[in-house]
């Protein structure tokens, strides 16, 4: 049986992570949505298609993931929302992979599960691109079309140089790649 001060060292830890994951992702201000952190059943979760990211199960770097996972466990639980009976993965598209196509002895992974509903789809893709910007390991070809779908939810560029942290000339010249990419004089390697 846990001891009182175990108990209160586990909360102070999952408080700890909640807040980090929420400013990461600047989303304190639906902080008051978080039910719980707990084990959900990766049967039980789904991947949210609008992910700026791609090819998660051919990359060599989830191999990689899935072996430190394996060494020194899961460091950062995945964050999804709750819709129904399911979860939809908000954060953690690369942990979710790492766990289903490299760690098959695992049915369950630790989630920061968010109780919120009526979550439109929105708010779930702008969650995933602002934190998918925040990483250093996107292609360009990946931040250009992430530039692509916020400019469709922000007001003005104004606000998409708030959310993203980059400079307006970066914005224009992602949003100038995008555009040579649809017209095929790029292509999605770059």
């Amino acid at each position: 049986m846990a001891s009182f001060n175990q108990l209160l060292k586990k909360k102070n830890e999952e408080e700890s992570l909640l807040s980090r994951n929420r400013k990461s992702v600047g989303v304190a201000s639906i902080a008051k949505e978080i039910d719980k952190v707990m084990l959900v059943n990766l049967s039980d979760i789904l991947p949210n298609m609008n992910q700026p990211r791609k090819n998660f199960e051919k990359d060599e770097s989830i191999r990689s993931l899935a072996d430190s996972i394996k060494e020194v466990g899961l460091q950062s639980p995945i964050v999804v929302n709750r819709t129904g009976s399911r979860y939809q993965i908000l954060i953690g598209h690369r942990r979710y992979y790492a766990y289903t196509n490299y760690i098959p002895e695992q049915k369950q992974i630790k989630c920061i599960v968010w109780n919120r509903e009526k979550m439109t789809d929105q708010e779930r893709d702008r969650i995933a691109l602002v934190e998918n910007l925040q990483r250093e390991s996107l292609k360009p070809s990946e931040i250009a079309e992430t530039i692509y779908k916020l400019k469709q939810t922000e007001k003005n560029i104004d606000d998409l140089i708030k959310i993203t942290g980059y400079k307006r000339a970066s914005i224009f010249s992602y949003q100038k790649a995008h555009k040579s990419i649809l017209d095929g004089k790029l292509t999605t390697d770059a």
